[in-house]
């Protein structure tokens, strides 16, 4: 069963959050990462994802700099801690293809389940990465800087009654970043966190976001107890979670595409001979003016939500090519049938080997922005661009309840929620 809390939160001493937030660090481009340390000496950047310095040693780091950083913002009152237990509720409006959307979720404490138990399930493979860096910030500050994201499916709609009713009153704090307004409000009344915690106890959550995240305080956690045995209570048992109901009509699912680069002749020649093997080929005149990005999205979207077509670009082609399955997989793996799965394993992988690792060796990059991905194929600086569908939400529930997991990076849940709401303090 899923065990969902409130929790002191640590927030900042301000309802204007406007200037204190910052995307996830997988998220963050160097560029951002400069711009949004320079915007404002309290934004939480500076903890999410402080510079590295050739000076750095085991004792002088970004990551125990973040740690003495949030010691001081909370000595100096630029952060404070709450005074009693909360689940917060999150409301985000904002636009996505020129609609608006509102998704409204909350902020609580989850407590950490190996993946075998059934109650929180992955979806997506991890890589080492980025869970060696977050260990670092976990270990030093002793706490989550920024929530996951979970999804949960309830049919019976109480907590979807009391987000309904508390959206009506003011807000305890409020942002305007990045395009989206974000309203936050603290549930601390013991009768209405506990419709929440009633709610969940018996269901499972679907971890969208935040995988790298997740195993590392499950590391976290399994590290301190093995120095002595923790109290079932003890905050590390927990983790920082957004939880958003499955049907809310602001929960978008965009793809991550693939880009591939530094390729030898005879791995070309590879890669389009799987792809013939798998894909029908169509082709279009390649015409600048008519953006080529949004052409093999529209084909993409007309073929429906069935994960059988994927748009080509490749440099120095005079056309863009629409890939349709010639058949789509009957077996009983549902993730079979997902097209992040069919391009890694049968046209990818087999020709640079394991995606992660090419990913490390510089022959693969993802990006959710397709606009990007022409950019970097058109003017030369990768060589093929694979443009995704997204993947159906329906899908993504089958996946996560076959207990399989799609290739890193197949999903991008927008937008991504920030960092900087509350802080969950784990001592």
């Amino acid at each position: 069963m899923a065990d969902v809390q409130p929790f002191k939160g640590i927030r900042y001493n301000t309802k204007d959050l406007g200037s204190k937030l910052c995307p996830p660090y997988d998220v963050i481009s160097d560029i951002q990462q400069k711009h949004l340390h320079q915007s404002s000496p309290n934004n939480a950047v500076r903890l999410e994802l402080g510079f590295s310095d050739s000076s750095d040693s085991e004792f002088d780091n970004k990551y125990t700099r973040a740690a003495k950083l949030l010691e001081d913002w909370l000595e100096d009152g630029t952060l404070v801690v709450e005074k009693s237990p909360a689940i917060y509720v999150i409301q985000e409006k904002f636009q996505h293809e020129g609609k608006r959307f509102t998704r409204q979720s909350i902020i609580a404490r989850v407590r950490l389940e190996d993946f075998s138990n059934g109650v929180v399930l992955p979806h997506e493979e991890t890589s080492q990465g980025p869970k060696k860096d977050r260990f670092g910030v976990i270990s030093a500050t002793n706490a989550n800087l920024s929530p996951l994201m979970g999804i949960y499916r309830e049919d019976q709609g109480s907590i979807a009654n009391l987000i309904l009713n508390t959206v009506k009153t003011p807000p305890d704090a409020s942002a305007f970043y990045e395009s989206e307004t974000i309203n936050l409000w603290s549930l601390r009344e013991s009768q209405w966190t506990k419709i929440i915690t009633q709610s969940l106890k018996e269901k499972k959550i679907y971890l969208a976001d935040g995988h790298h995240r997740y195993e590392t305080s499950l590391n976290y956690m399994n590290a301190h107890n093995q120095k002595a045995k923790m109290s079932p209570d003890d905050p590390k048992n927990f983790v920082m979670m957004c939880l958003i109901e499955i049907n809310d009509p602001g929960l978008i699912v965009l793809p991550y595409h693939r880009i591939l680069r530094n390729l030898s002749d005879l791995q070309v020649v590879n890669i389009m001979g799987n792809i013939n093997n798998i894909f029908e080929r169509e082709s279009f005149p390649l015409n600048l003016n008519n953006n080529p990005v949004r052409v093999i999205e529209s084909l993409i979207k007309s073929g429906g939500a069935n994960q059988s077509s994927i748009g080509l670009l490749e440099y120095g082609s005079e056309t863009v090519q629409i890939l349709r399955l010639k058949q789509i997989e009957t077996t009983e793996s549902i993730l079979d049938q997902c097209i992040t799965q069919i391009l890694g394993k049968k046209i990818i992988e087999p020709v640079v080997g394991n995606q992660q690792e090419a990913v490390e060796n510089g022959l693969i990059t993802y990006t959710h922005d397709s606009m990007e991905l022409a950019n970097l194929v058109l003017t030369g600086k990768w060589h093929f661009g694979f443009i995704l569908p997204s993947l159906p939400l329906d899908i993504f529930e089958s996946v996560v309840r076959s207990g399989e997991r799609l290739p890193i990076k197949s999903t991008y849940f927008s937008p991504k929620l920030p960092t900087g709401l509350v802080i969950n303090e784990l001592v």
